[in-house]
């Protein structure tokens, strides 16, 4: 009996909130998008001064990691993150993912200050670690890139490697672009200096040492070209 009472109570509270809700013409539209908006702010950690986050997409189990000043986080429309660690230490970063993206599942790291990790529209990246280190490095995915699972893209080395003779740092970062349209398989790696250009495929395993050329096939380790004049599609055709 008691059951009963409690549960007509609950149903004559929601009646009668709806009622009020109406009452005050409170639009349940924008009710639906301020829990949206909470839902995806609510593993947002902005620590410093002048940090920006602006979300258009839709991020799940994702924590943004930002500690320092003047940084920059913009994820476009119908971009998906998921199962992600964004990561940011030091200053003036920019993190910029376009429209209708996919990260599935890895960590967008970034260190030291002036960074620019772009990610531009239609680009889908199953697993991966993107890391930008050292001050002025860029890694740039341009359009419709499709990267698979366990991908390892770096600018730099993240420690020192000194010349015995000189004492001086002979690893320096160095710019990583992926022009548009390139297909990275699983388990590959991208290392610094690297641009891959458009419409070229990353084999395998591959570890990339020196740039690619346009419509190539790289493969092995370190990574050599296997074929040329060739184009890819994300569709199979039979």
């Amino acid at each position: 009996m008691f059951l009963k009472y409690s549960c007509c109570i609950i149903i004559l509270t929601i009646s009668h909130l709806l009622k009020v809700l109406r009452y005050l013409k409170v639009p349940f539209t924008y009710l639906k998008k301020s829990f949206l908006e909470k839902k995806r702010a609510k593993s947002v950690k902005l620590k410093g001064i002048n940090n920006y986050f602006s979300n258009k997409g839709l991020l799940t189990n994702v924590l943004v990691d930002v500690i320092g000043n003047n940084n920059e986080i913009i994820i476009g429309s119908n971009t998906i993150i998921r199962n992600t660690l964004i990561y940011l230490r030091g200053d003036n970063h920019r993190l910029y993912l376009g429209q209708n993206c996919y990260f599935g599942e890895g960590e967008l790291w970034m260190e030291d200050r002036y960074g620019s990790l772009l990610i531009h529209e239609n680009t889908t990246i199953e697993r991966g670690h993107l890391a930008v280190t050292e001050p002025y490095s860029k890694l740039e995915i341009k359009k419709d890139c499709m990267l698979a699972r366990h991908v390892e893209i770096r600018t730099g080395d993240s420690h020192s490697i000194l010349d015995l003779e000189t004492g001086k740092r002979i690893n320096r970062a160095a710019n990583v672009t992926l022009e548009e349209h390139v297909w990275v398989g699983a388990h590959a790696k991208i290392l610094k200096g690297v641009t891959v250009g458009h419409n070229s495929v990353i084999g395998t395993a591959s570890i990339v040492t020196k740039s690619v050329p346009p419509h190539s096939v790289v493969a092995g380790i370190p990574s050599r070209v296997v074929r040329t004049n060739i184009d890819w599609k994300r569709e199979r055709i039979y």
